[in-house]
């Protein structure tokens, strides 16, 4: 397997699968040209975050992403990074796609990873499709700089 940074070619499958997400977590149903082009900015843009994705051993599509944004805290002196837009295919859910993406972003030092307090109400033994979106939202490390 291979956790990777995305690339433009990626874009367009991580655009769906944020559609995916949004449909699963939200019944939300996300505009195709807006999705599509603020995918393909951050992509393009990596001063606006960027994306992890997953590629299996057996080749193929991807099956999972991981997005990263940015946001400046005067009050900390530091840049937190935000985990979100979170995706993986059904058919390769309790493989370890996730956890594979999530120890890429540990790797990087002097990083705040943070969610939304909001996002960690839900109970994390909860077992249904949109679960492994709404735990990984609940997972923080804090480091210093």
């Amino acid at each position: 397997m291979t956790v990777r940074t995305a690339t433009i070619q990626d874009a367009e499958l991580i655009a769906r699968f944020n559609q995916a997400m949004a449909m699963e977590t939200e019944s939300k149903a996300l505009d195709w040209g807006t999705i599509s082009a603020g995918v393909e900015r951050m992509v393009r843009n990596p001063e606006l975050g960027f994306y992890l994705v997953f590629e299996p051993d057996t080749g193929g599509q991807i099956t999972g992403c991981l997005g990263i944004t940015f946001e400046w805290s005067d009050w900390r002196n530091g840049l937190f990074w935000w985990i979100q837009s979170v995706y993986v295919s059904p058919d390769s859910r309790e493989q370890g796609v996730f956890t594979a993406m999530y120890h890429e972003v540990q790797k990087q030092p002097g990083k705040y990873l943070m969610s939304s307090e909001s996002d960690c109400t839900l109970n994390e033994t909860i077992k249904e499709p949109c679960a492994l979106t709404l735990v990984s939202a609940c997972m923080k490390r804090i480091t210093s700089f």
